[in-house]
C-alpha cells in the first residue's frame, strides 16, 4: 500500500464559518430545488455569468481556445510565453458543477493562483455540461483538450498534471486513466473533493449525509442517472471502477472531512493505493465542498491550494529533471 492519509487542523475562524453558513443557507437548497429536467434545466448555467464582473488577477495572461465542442483559457504567468511552456510543462484544468453548472468565469480565480504559484500555463477548459451533453460528452470533450495542450501547445504528456474539483475530479481521473492506456501517463493527478463513484449507497448511510452544508446527498443518483441518460446511472464507467488503475501517476486528493464526497476520496484513495499508485489523501475538517478553489476567501483555502500547487511543482520538476537526464 503507498497511501498517506494526513487530517490537517482546519475550520476555524470567521472566515470559514461564514463560508459553512452561506453554503447552508444558499448553496445546498438551490442544489435540492434545481430541476434536472423541463425549461428551467438549462438555468444553472447562468451561474457562470455572475462571475463575469470579477477582475483578472494581475501579471496573468488568458489566450482563449475555441474548439467546435468545448471551449477553454490557457491561463499564463505574464513573464511566460506559449513557446517556454514546451519545455516547462502545464496543467489541465477542469472545473466542477455536477456536470451542469460553473465554467472558465466561476474557477478563474483559482486557475489564475495555480499558474503563479506554479509558474506554469494552466489550459481550464468549459466543456459539455447538462441540458447540452451528458457524462459522454463530458469525457470527450476533456480528452480532446488533453490532446490541445500535447499535440497544438506541444506539452510533453509527461510534464502535464491534470487537476479538477468535484465533477471536473471525475474528469481528472478519466482523462488521466485515457492519457495512460494510450502510453501518455501524465505527471500527476489533483482532486478537490472528487466526485469518483456513481454509486450512492455508501453515501446515504454516512454521517456527512447529514453534515453536508453543500452537496443534497439525495440529488446524486438522479444527476448520474440525467447525465448517462438513462432510468438509471451506469455505476460501472465511474473512475473508482476502473479495471486498471496502477496506470495512473502519483495522486493528490483534498476533501472536507464534513462532506459527503470524503467517502469517495477515501474509496478511491484505498483503489489506488492498492494498484501500487503513490497516493496523498488530505482530510481538512470544518471546511466545505472543494473548498481549496475558494483560495481568494478563506486562509484553510489558500494554505491546501499551496499543498496543491507545491504537488505539482514537485510532479513538473521530476519529470524534468528525469528527461535531463536522459539526455
Amino acid at each position: 500500500m503507498s497511501l498517506q492519509t494526513d487530517v490537517i487542523p482546519a475550520g476555524k475562524g470567521l472566515p470559514a464559518l461564514i463560508v459553512r453558513w452561506l453554503c447552508r443557507i444558499f448553496v445546498r437548497p438551490t442544489l435540492t430545488s434545481w430541476p434536472l429536467h423541463g425549461p428551467l434545466a438549462p438555468v444553472m448555467r447562468g451561474i457562470d455569468a455572475v462571475f463575469a464582473p470579477v477582475p483578472r488577477l494581475r501579471g496573468t495572461v488568458h489566450d482563449k481556445v475555441d474548439a467546435p465542442t468545448w471551449r477553454a483559457e490557457l491561463v499564463r504567468p505574464a513573464e511566460l510565453s506559449v513557446e517556454d511552456a514546451k519545455e516547462r510543462g502545464a496543467v489541465l484544468y477542469f472545473h466542477g458543477g455536477a456536470f451542469a453548472f460553473c465554467g472558465l468565469r466561476s474557477h478563474r480565480r483559482v486557475v489564475e493562483r495555480i499558474a503563479l504559484a506554479t509558474g506554469l500555463p494552466v489550459l481550464t477548459v468549459d466543456y459539455r455540461q447538462h441540458p447540452i451533453g451528458g457524462y459522454a460528452e463530458a469525457k470527450a470533450d476533456a480528452v480532446e483538450a488533453w490532446r490541445h495542450l500535447v499535440d497544438v501547445v506541444g506539452v510533453a504528456p509527461d510534464r502535464i498534471v491534470i487537476a479538477g474539483d468535484s465533477a471536473g475530479g471525475m474528469l481528472t481521473f478519466t482523462t488521466g486513466l485515457a492519457a495512460s492506456a494510450l502510453g501518455e501517463r501524465p505527471a500527476g493527478l489533483v482532486g478537490f473533493s472528487p466526485w469518483t463513484d456513481f454509486c450512492t449507497k455508501s453515501k446515504r448511510a454516512h454521517a456527512n449525509a447529514r453534515k453536508d452544508v453543500f452537496i443534497p446527498v439525495n440529488r446524486l443518483a438522479g444527476i448520474a442517472a440525467v447525465l448517462h441518460k438513462l432510468p438509471e446511472a451506469d455505476l460501472t464507467i465511474a473512475p473508482v471502477e476502473a479495471k486498471d488503475l496502477s496506470l495512473l501517476p502519483p495522486v493528490l486528493m483534498t476533501a472536507s472531512a464534513d462532506e459527503i464526497l470524503l467517502v469517495d476520496a477515501e474509496l478511491m484513495a484505498e483503489r489506488l493505493a492498492a494498484a501500487g499508485v503513490p497516493t496523498r489523501l488530505t482530510i481538512w475538517p470544518g471546511t466545505v465542498h472543494a473548498f481549496p478553489v475558494l483560495s481568494h476567501i478563506t486562509p484553510d483555502s489558500k494554505r491546501a491550494l499551496t499543498t496543491a500547487t507545491d504537488f505539482i511543482t514537485e510532479r513538473v520538476s521530476a519529470a524534468t529533471a528525469t528527461a535531463a537526464q536522459a539526455a
